[in-house]
């Protein structure tokens, strides 16, 4: 059989809200109880079920999360990567700024910030990562000439700004860096 409609559901609401008006009879509620005491506990049944696949499936996603990234950076690490980050950013934008443009007569004022800069941005993500995990990183097969480039190119550019006073080998390392 069909559900009612809307319609027939409110007229019979009506009807028997003027019943109860006129003081002839309650609408009975008895199987209300019932009912709701089954609801509860097929709800009930459901929830648990669903709690012990999520402490099951808890356990897989936080050894999965663990594997990927083992190290969580506090409030107070992430407050100093961002200090270190925000002062690398500035010695690069004072570096392209100020410094290039007097690079033929001071060339380690670039190569100091330019240095700097680099070198206070890689210290902010050490922070963020976790120096073990940063170094597993960066000493890894596919990393390891990326990094000795890096370190490689950071020396000589201060070699050549500070000892050689050369604006073309700092610069030339600069932009290996």
């Amino acid at each position: 059989m069909p559900p009612e409609s809307v319609l027939a559901q409110w007229k019979d609401y009506e009807a028997d809200s003027q019943d109860v008006e006129s003081g002839t009879s309650l609408p009975d509620f008895s199987g209300l109880k019932e009912s709701t005491s089954s609801i509860v506990g097929s709800l009930s049944g459901t929830l648990t079920r669903a709690a012990s696949g999520l402490s099951g499936s808890q356990t897989s996603l936080t050894s999965t999360f663990s594997d990927s990234m083992p190290f969580i950076p506090s409030r107070q690490q992430m407050t100093y990567a961002t200090v270190l980050a925000g002062a690398g950013i500035f010695f690069l934008i004072l570096a392209i700024t100020v410094a290039l443009p007097v690079v033929v007569i001071f060339p380690s004022k670039f190569a100091l910030t330019f240095s700097l800069g680099t070198g206070l941005i890689m210290a902010a993500i050490i922070i963020v990562k976790g120096w073990k995990q940063q170094l597993k990183h960066m000493c890894s097969q596919q990393r390891l000439p990326f990094t000795l480039g890096y370190f490689g190119s950071l020396v000589m550019t201060l070699y050549a700004a500070l000892f050689q006073h050369s604006y073309v080998n700092s610069l030339f390392f600069s932009g290996l860096q």
